[in-house]
């Protein structure tokens, strides 16, 4: 009852609260993307059913590190791959590090917000207001998988009508949003394929902490993005992909030892 009161209020001040911190940072005409946010949230489910189908040939992990190394380098690959559709061809660099750096940043602490450190001077207030309140709905232990996806939907609807946050914030929040959903639904429904890489039978996995870290990792991607007029799809899906995986094998073995 508690918690469901602390959502309604953060959902009441939300999408349309008084910006306060200067914004002049974000780039008014980033790089245009391609594809729209739900496509740009499947191509990061897509990048994790590419990791699982390779790891799955490769012989049994000898520890964290083996794991992390195999799932880093296959997550390069397919990254690289996707030149043309997420990103030019010549701004590959750019992207790669992007996701390496990423992949790199998640440990197996939880996060204190769904957002990096660094990430924070390119973030307006608003922008941190929203991603607090999907931080509520996601550790909040009462709600289902699908009461979870409604609320995350009605906070998505709320900053795309929001008439006080520019194009620029919702674009950036909007992707990230919707890669967290794409990524509750994957790992609901995949999570057990990801276990039985190093312990078959096992029935546990905490699909909430992975989706935390891909918003984490989508934020860090495409505010970083927005902040230099790169492409924010593409650094959205950069940086998802990376926390994803890597918190992804972290839980696995984390358990498994």
């Amino acid at each position: 009852m508690i918690s469901a009161l602390i959502i309604l209020i953060m959902i009441m001040n939300s999408c349309e609260k008084p910006q306060k911190k200067d914004d002049s940072f974000l780039k008014e005409d980033p790089a245009e993307i391609n594809l729209s946010p739900e496509q740009i949230a499947l191509k990061h489910n897509e990048a994790l059913s590419y990791v699982l189908k390779e790891l799955s040939t490769k012989d049994n992990f000898s520890d964290v590190n083996q794991m992390l190394f195999e799932a880093r380098k296959t997550l390069i690959n397919y990254y690289e791959n996707q030149s043309d559709i997420l990103y030019p061809s010549d701004e590959y660099s750019y992207y790669s590090t992007i996701l390496e750096n990423s992949f790199d940043k998640v440990d197996d602490k939880e996060l204190s917000h769904f957002w990096f450190p660094e990430n924070e001077n390119q973030l307006t207030n608003y922008q941190m207001n929203v991603l607090d309140q999907l931080q509520v709905i996601l550790n909040d232990d009462n709600l289902s998988l699908s009461d979870k996806l409604s609320e995350f939907s009605i906070i998505k609807e709320e900053c795309n009508n929001s008439q006080t946050a520019t194009r620029v914030e919702k674009e950036v929040l909007i992707i990230a949003i919707e890669v967290g959903m794409k990524s509750m639904e994957y790992w609901h429904n995949h999570q057990d394929e990801w276990v039985a890489l190093v312990d078959n039978g096992s029935k546990w996995f905490d699909w909430g902490e992975v989706a935390g870290w891909d918003l984490a990792g989508a934020i860090g991607g495409a505010a970083g993005a927005a902040a230099t007029g790169a492409g924010i799809g593409a650094g959205a899906v950069g940086g998802a992909i990376g926390t994803s995986v890597a918190n992804g094998v972290y839980q696995v073995w984390d358990h498994y030892m």
